[in-house]
């Protein structure tokens, strides 16, 4: 994809019926921020865009496809977009490799340890590798929720940024 090519679109899109219509496009190389608090729907916009909620109205669109009329877009766009959580999406029954190596396995049916080594040196999260979530620190969850959308080499990344994160 070019610069400025539009790789992800809400087209007068409403999450809920009482959720005002949001028009958004993001292209190649856009460094976007949706900044807000508690209930500014901040959330629900990037969970429309990461096609993991359905809209109440409008259109979702990946590489100008409607990714609810065609489910081949829907998997194309978890392939190719990473999303990090609010809350990081860590699963505390496993360690935090696994976790980073989620979206691969459930995508690919398989586990890549190289692409694993690759972002876990990248995010310097070689000393707790083997450690589950729940026994690191804030920073290193953010760090392995990162991880985890960057390990499918992705076009995009959506990044629900926990409010406390940018307000202190």
């Amino acid at each position: 994809m070019g610069a400025g090519e539009v790789i992800l679109a809400l087209e007068a899109v409403a999450g809920e019926p009482q959720h005002p219509v949001v028009d958004l496009a993001v292209a190649c190389g856009d460094r976007l921020v949706l900044a807000g608090g508690t209930g500014d729907l901040r959330s629900a916009v990037l969970h429309l865009l990461a096609g993991a909620v359905r809209p109440a109205a409008g259109t979702v669109r990946y590489r100008g496809r409607d990714i609810w009329q065609e489910a081949d877009q829907r998997v194309a766009l978890a392939r190719h977009v990473g999303f990090c959580f609010a809350g990081y999406g860590l699963i505390n029954n496993m360690n935090v490799e696994e976790n980073i190596l989620l979206p691969l396995a459930y995508h690919n049916g398989r586990y890549d340890a190289a692409a694993a080594g690759r972002v876990v040196r990248h995010f310097g999260l070689e000393p707790i590798r083997r450690q589950r979530p729940a026994l690191i620190g804030e920073e290193e969850r953010i760090l392995a929720g990162l991880a985890r959308a960057f390990v499918i080499d992705p076009e995009a990344v959506l990044f629900d940024c926990p409010e406390h994160l940018y307000t202190e």
